[in-house]
């Protein structure tokens, strides 16, 4: 269109000059020696290879220091307790006392750290206001074999009792 007897000029940008920018060596390559571009490759960046090797040295920090330590209390043997499901071998019974008198070592363990020690519960309860129960069964489960049926209020059978924040705050035993 033409406004004003003046004509409209198509492509009217002024130019942009482009800068070369500076090279950075910092992150400059390295050539090897032949025997090591076998194993390497042809070029090898240093930098990369110390951020692989720092972050594979963290990673196996992290890895190895995530182990939890169950409470040391001399007669339990924890992987006994787990081993005896339900409390149909009888083993639960014996160590029960000991957990029960010993019951502020396991106030400081989270969830998955007393399953890391005590094995996976035999039964869990949702409760009000995000707690939860885990429920050990230490005798008279209908699932072991040669027991008569019990009452589940004549059970014998460890509690423990996490808040909101997945802390354990309570230890009880029922029938005990």
């Amino acid at each position: 269109m033409v406004y004003n007897n003046t004509p409209v000029i198509k492509n009217k940008c002024p130019k942009i000059k482009h800068v070369s920018l500076k090279k950075n060596y910092f992150f400059k390559e390295i050539s090897f020696p032949p025997f090591l571009k076998k194993t390497f490759g042809n070029v090898l960046n240093l930098w990369y290879m110390h951020r692989f090797l720092l972050k594979t040295a963290l990673s196996l920090c992290i890895l190895t220091s995530c182990e939890t330590t169950p409470p040391d209390i001399e007669g339990i043997d924890y992987e006994k307790w787990e081993l005896d499901k339900f409390g149909c071998d009888g083993d639960r019974m014996k160590m029960v006392r000991l957990i029960t008198e010993n019951k502020e070592d396991f106030f400081r363990y989270r969830q998955n750290e007393i399953i890391d020690i005590l094995g996976k519960p035999d039964n869990l309860t949702l409760y009000e206001r995000g707690q939860t129960i885990y429920f050990y069964y230490i005798k008279y489960h209908p699932n072991c074999p040669d027991i008569p049926y019990r009452a589940e209020e004549e059970r014998v059978k460890l509690e423990i009792r996490f808040d909101a924040l997945n802390r354990s705050k309570e230890l009880y035993v029922y029938n005990y």
